[in-house]
This record gives structure tokens, sequence and C-alpha cells, in this order.
């Protein structure tokens, strides 16, 4: 083994002893950072390629330990331009992902490196020698330089490079144009009659034309109270327009990026990108997830045509127009009349009871009862990214070992990245003296209003569910406890990570459990089972249609992705819009919402399809072990912690799920859910 003193180090970063990152850099800093890496990286891989007897301890475990010291590094300035109040910060951190990236791609094509990781992949002895989780690092990482292209005739392999460096920069301007929009609306009051007051606290004005009108952002926040409350239809279709109209130049990115990845993929022999990525995920070929896809598609669609007629009836005794059409910016509106009305659901009283604090110490409160653990809140201000930041420590109950650390940052702002999201921003290991080094997570919304300008943040039912889930993740990758860094949690098949936190988006229809994490903004008081009950009928109507938005997205990314010949991204997107999701704009010039669609360009490109394959192995899970045992057995809880969470991507997924239920997973509780 070669000496763990002997690896270079990222000297500009400075950590601390306890694995406490440092998200406080500059973009000097940042920029430092990212050349000690690259020149430390070049070295290890110069000295793998020149082993003249390549073994595992002289070929792939400098480089994982490599990856090992400087996860924490990388990780952080990755993570800084989603979240940084600074925007020189921002653009930094871009930058240096692009550069990390452009490193990345060009050691995979390095043919000597290649060559010494394949002669330790093919000394069958020395494998069989190996522990598990070695074994699988070597086998991963002959599997990412055959996907770059070893094996290609020169020229060809000079393209695949060419290609993998443009993608790289297009997924990279997509993803800063989607972080930099800042589309504004503008709505007098009277526009926007009938959303609840509580939406107009703290809200900025703008004089416009002499006419005081409130500033309302085309983000989720802002969006979708207008959408579902305001009686106006002519303020829906301009915040739906405002909305879906976001980073247009998008589309022309996202189209250039599908033609280059079913280029790269027929340059490997593959028919399509598709072909090409699924084959190291759980479904393995397109045949399959199209399969899946088409089997929920005939569950829920008839479901759907049903619920779209039944909004056009509301719609038509609403406005006394018997012929009125029922338009994309009426759906958010009727839908909200039509669940109110079936199940006297009243959205805004509902909110009453969910605090955005409160709700936050109830699903973490579960999470460390359900899993064996301690949360204890921490001091790292003079070192997190935001004053709005919350550090947490997170230990095992029964051994008080540290597991590793969290942040939360909740409210929205400018410049940050305001969807509800989880970040592993560091990945835990094994150091060479047995210690671990704890693995560091973040969890970024963007909740308004803040608390801090003396208004409560209260939380619809569904933002509750997106919380229990990004927590989830949370509490995956913190539970994870793999040798390798490279092992921990990024290399989980994009097609399970998702398994674990849609199993627990189940407990926020469970009774007991919706009294347990409700207390009113007021007077503290769990909510009455009435209201409960309302919530949980709404539940059985969510179950039944909520997979129509995901089939759609499926589906297109299919169409897109798994074609042999070029595709027209917008066409098509516009097409399978009104033919699945019966889309109708009316004589509105068409307004798409790809432009602002960023997981088909932050890898799930061919890979959408994991939110419903995971629908179907969590509904499973659930029910066959949670619903069946008790969501607080505590033995139910650690079979989960240690079977499902633990290995993180150390093993096959299918291990895992089959552990955790005695067997391989079936659809059978997805059916009857459905």
């Amino acid at each position: 083994m070669v000496a763990v003193d002997s690896f270079p180090t990222i000297s500009a970063y400075m950590g601390n002893s306890e694995g406490v990152p440092n998200f406080r850099l500059t973009p000097e800093q940042i920029q430092t950072i990212t050349s000690e890496y690259v020149d430390g990286s070049t070295k290890i891989y110069n000295m793998v390629a020149a082993q003249p007897e390549p073994t595992f301890d002289n070929s792939i475990a400098p480089i994982a330990i490599y990856d090992n010291n400087t996860r924490e590094a990388v990780g952080v300035i990755g993570f800084l331009k989603y979240v940084s109040t600074d925007k020189a910060v921002r653009e930094a951190s871009a930058i240096a992902t692009n550069a990390l990236n452009k490193h990345g791609a060009h050691i995979y094509t390095r043919k000597d490196v290649y060559k010494s990781i394949c002669a330790v992949y093919q000394n069958k002895e020395e494998m069989s020698l190996l522990h598990a989780e070695d074994r699988r690092l070597v086998e991963k990482m002959v599997q990412e330089f055959r996907s770059c292209g070893h094996g290609l005739a020169e020229d060809q392999a000079e393209r695949f490079s060419e290609i993998t460096n443009q993608l790289d920069e297009l997924e990279l301007q997509h993803s800063r144009n989607a972080l930099e929009l800042a589309s504004m609306v503008y709505f007098t009051r009277e526009e926007l009659d009938g959303v609840p007051s509580g939406y107009f606290e703290g809200r900025h004005t703008h004089i416009v034309d002499g006419v005081t009108k409130f500033v309302v952002a085309a983000k989720h926040p802002d969006y979708e109270p207008v959408m579902r409350f305001a009686r106006n239809a002519e303020t829906r279709k301009q915040m739906l327009v405002a909305f879906n109209s976001r980073c247009r130049e998008n589309i022309g990115l996202m189209q250039s990026a599908v033609d280059l990845r079913r280029e790269r993929a027929q340059l490997l022999g593959y028919r399509s990108h598709a072909e090409f990525i699924l084959r190291s995920q759980m479904a393995e070929t397109p045949d399959a997830v199209l399969a899946m896809l088409g089997d929920v598609r005939g569950a829920v669609a008839d479901l759907h045509k049903a619920k779209i007629a039944e909004l056009a009836k509301l719609k038509q005794k609403d406005t006394g127009m018997p012929s009125a059409e029922l338009l994309d910016w009426d759906l958010g509106y009727y839908g909200r009349i039509y669940a109110e009305t079936a199940y006297s659901y009243d959205t805004a009283e509902i909110k009453q009871y969910f605090p955005t604090q409160h709700v936050v110490g109830a699903i973490l409160n579960i999470y460390q009862k359900m899993l064996g653990l301690h949360i204890y809140r921490t001091d790292h201000a003079a070192r997190v990214w935001h004053p709005d930041v919350e550090a947490f420590e997170v230990r095992d109950a029964r051994s008080a070992a540290p597991l590793g650390y969290f942040y939360i940052d909740l409210y929205s702002r400018a410049g940050k990245h305001n969807s509800a999201m989880q970040f592993p921003v560091c990945d835990g290991f094994e150091r060479p003296d047995g210690t671990r080094q704890l693995p560091v997570s973040a969890l970024t919304a963007g909740f308004s209003p803040h608390p801090r300008d003396g208004h409560t943040s209260l939380l619809e039912h569904t933002h509750v569910k997106t919380l229990m889930h990004e927590v989830g993740h949370v509490f995956h990758h913190l539970c994870a406890r793999t040798k390798w860094s490279a092992l921990h949690y990024g290399q989980l098949e994009r097609d399970f990570v998702e398994v674990p936190s849609k199993m627990l988006e189940n407990w926020c229809w469970q009774p007991g459990v919706l009294q347990k994490i409700s207390a009113h903004h007021v007077t503290g008081r769990p909510m009455p089972l009435d209201k409960v009950q309302q919530i949980v009928g709404m539940g059985r109507i969510a179950a039944q249609l909520g997979h129509i938005g995901a089939v759609f997205i499926a589906l297109y990314d299919m169409a897109i992705h798994h074609s042999a010949a070029p595709v027209d991204v917008l066409e098509t997107f516009v097409a399978m819009s009104k033919e699945i999701m019966l889309s109708n704009q009316g004589s509105l010039e068409t307004a798409p919402r790809l432009g602002s669609i960023t997981h088909l360009m932050r890898g799930y490109d061919a890979r959408y399809y994991s939110y419903l394959w995971s629908d179907v192995c969590s509904a499973d899970m659930f029910a066959s072990r949670f619903a069946r045992e008790g969501l607080d057995n505590p033995q139910t809880g650690m079979d989960y912690r240690t079977e499902v969470l633990e290995p993180g991507a150390s093993r096959q997924a299918q291990i895992s799920i089959a552990r955790f239920l005695g067997r391989k997973p079936n659809s059978a509780a997805f059916a009857n859910k459905t």
C-alpha cells in the first residue's frame, strides 16, 4: 500500500479536524482549490499509469484514497453555486465545476491509466481475494472507463472526448440559466383576489404606470398560490406564461445535449442514449422501462381523463358558460375547488397546523426514532454560507458514535436554488486508522415568508410531504457506512436512490403521524381528526392521479433519449403534453415549460422513470414491512437502516431491497394503491 502521507493535499481548503466543512470560501480560494486538486489528481494518475505490475494496492487504492482525502473540498466548491449570496462565488463555483468535469473527462480518456486498472480487473486471483467492497470499486472503475470510449478507433475516441466536453459545457450553462432566472410579474391586489392574505405579508410592491402592484416571482413559492387561488383567469394565464417562459434559451441547450448524447452512445455501439445509460441501472433495458411506464399509464390515464372532465364541468358551472373549455391555467384553480368540495378540504385552514419550524422538528424526531439516532443542534455559524442556515450533528442512539452533519436552509432568497432539494455535500469513508470521516448533507428549500420578518411561515401538506422526502435523502446519505467515499452515495443506481424517500412519503398520509407533526401556529394544538381525515381522503385521489405528470416526463425522456434518429425536443414536448396531460392552451401561442425543467440536464437523462420505478419498489417495502409490523417498530426501522441505508453503493441495490424484504420486490402493493 502506498503511504498515505505521500499523497497530495489541498492546502487552500481549511476544513477542521472534526470534519466540519468550511463554506466561507472566496472566489480566489475556490480557484486555488480547483488548481491544487487537478495537480494532485494528475500526479496520482501518473503514478498509477507508471506501475510496472499493477495491483489493487498500487493502482486502485491510491485513486480511492485521493478521492477520500479531497472529497470534502471538492464537494463544498461544487455546492456553493446553488446557495451562496455572492454572485462572484456562485460564478467561481460554476467555473470550478466545469474545470473539474473537464479534468475528470480527460482522466477517463487516458489509455495508460485504463491499462493499469484493467490489469487489476483481469487478475482473477487477486480479484477473488479482495474484500467485496474493494472488488466492487474495481468493477465500477472499469465500467466508468469503458463508458468513456476506450476501445474506440483514434478518430472516434477524439470525437467522444469532444462530445463529453461539450455536454459538460451545455449542462453547466443550463444550470446557470436556471439558477439566475429572475422573471417577475406585477399584479394589483384586485388581480390577485382570492389569494390568501398571508401571501402578501412582506411582499414587495412596485409602481407600474402610476399603479402600485405586488411583485410576484415566476418561481414555485410564488407561482403555486396564484395558480390555485386567484379567481381572475387572466391573472392565472399571465402567471402561467411567465412561469413556463423561463429560460427559453435552455431549450436550445437541451436540443444540443440530446443530439450529442445520441451520437456518443452510437459511437460506443449502442442504439440510443437510453440503452447506454440503463445498462448500469436496476431496470437494465429501455424495454423494461417502457413496459413499466406503460403499465402505470394504463392505470392512471382514464382517471386523469375523468378528472379533467369533472374540472371542466366545475368551470362551466362557475363561469355560467356551458361550452367553456378547461385550459391549462384553470387546472390548479378548479383542482383545488374540486378537492375542497369533495373532501371539505380547506388548504388555507390546513396550513395553519403546519408551521414550518415545528414541522421540520417533528419530521426530524420521526427519523431519529425510526433509525435509532440522536440529533443535536450545533453551532457552525462561523463556517456556514448564510445566517439562515441551521446545523445539526447526528449520532447513533445506542453507542453515541457520531454519524455525520447536516444543514438546513429553508427560506427563499435571491440567487439561491429555491426548490426543495438534498445535496450530498461530502461523503463519508473509513480512514486508515479505522476512524471515520463523517458525511455532510444539506437540505435547501424556498419557503416564504421568512419568519425573521415577523411573519409566520406555514406549509401546505404537499410541502410537508416534500420535506419528508428530502429529509429521507439526508438520512440515507448520513447512515451509509462504506470504506470508500466513491461508493458511499454518489454511485447509487439512479432508479434506486429515490426508493427510500418515496417509501417515507407514506408517513405523511397516516392519521397518527399527521397529528404528531401538526400544531396550530397560534394555539399549538394538533390537527383535529376531521381535518386529518380530509388529508387522508385527498391522499387516496392523489395516489390515483398523482402519477400522470411523472408518466408524462418519463415517457418524454424516453422519447427523446431512446430514439436512434434526431428528435425535435420542443415539438415532442408539446405533442406529448397534449396527448398524455391533455394540455389545452386555447389560442395562446404555445408556452411549454421545457426550459425550466432541470432534471434532464442534471443527471436524470434517460432516468426520469426512476421516480415511478421507485414508487413500485417503495410501495412494496412500506406495505410488506412498516404497514404490517408498525411504523414505530424499532426492529423494522433498524432493519431498514442496516440493510437499505448503510450499504450505500457498496453492493447492488437489488440485493439491499431483497435483504430488507426477504425476497425480490414486486408491483402488487403499487397496483393496489392505484
